[in-house]
């Protein structure tokens, strides 16, 4: 592994248990919609059933804190990201400097 990304290796593997552990929210089956017992639809305005994507279902399917502690660790994993992401555009910049001509 890349010392650099192991921080991030490491995030994503906490986001991915804590994903997963907040699923048992409604204490029902794991990805069957609460409301309607489906899995993969759910109730609509007036009451017809809606199909939704996994990761939506996941989401309606979640306690309330174990929906923040998602949030908290997705968005721990992306400042991580962001931040690598940010030095390597940094880096971009300074090889794109016009001072190195048509080469750089």
């Amino acid at each position: 592994m890349c010392k650099t990304t192991d921080t991030l290796i490491d995030s994503a593997a906490a986001f991915a248990a804590v994903w997963a552990g907040a699923l048992t929210g409604f204490g029902d089956q794991v990805g069957v919609h609460p409301a309607t017992g489906a899995p993969d639809a759910t109730t609509g305005a007036f009451g017809e059933a809606v199909v939704v994507a996994p990761a939506q279902l996941d989401v309606e399917t979640m306690s309330d804190a174990g929906l923040l502690r998602a949030l908290r660790s997705g968005y721990t994993l992306k400042r991580q990201v962001d931040a690598l992401l940010v030095r390597a555009a940094g880096e971009l910049s300074v090889r794109s400097r016009p001072s190195l001509g048509q080469g750089g």
